[in-house]
């Protein structure tokens, strides 16, 4: 996806002469997608973290079920 989008900057950057729009209008939305694009990575990077930070609870509460599974057989 990033490849696409960075593919995308640069067909814009070298289409310009045949766009109809001022160098500052493009060069403005050009910067405002390099940015949105760059929050989006680091949003994507968080995710992450989140799903992994999720995942390793899951693993602990699944064990701590099992542990207290065990010690009710145990204990009967």
């Amino acid at each position: 996806m990033n490849k696409t989008l960075s593919y995308t900057v640069d067909v814009l950057k070298n289409s310009i002469s045949s766009v109809n729009l001022s160098q500052e209008s493009i060069d403005n939305y050009i910067n405002n997608f390099e940015s949105t694009l760059s929050q989006s990575k680091k949003d994507s990077s968080d995710y992450m973290k989140l799903y992994q930070d999720l995942q390793e609870l899951k693993i602990l509460i699944e064990s701590k079920v099992l542990s207290q599974k065990k010690d009710l057989e145990t204990t009967n």
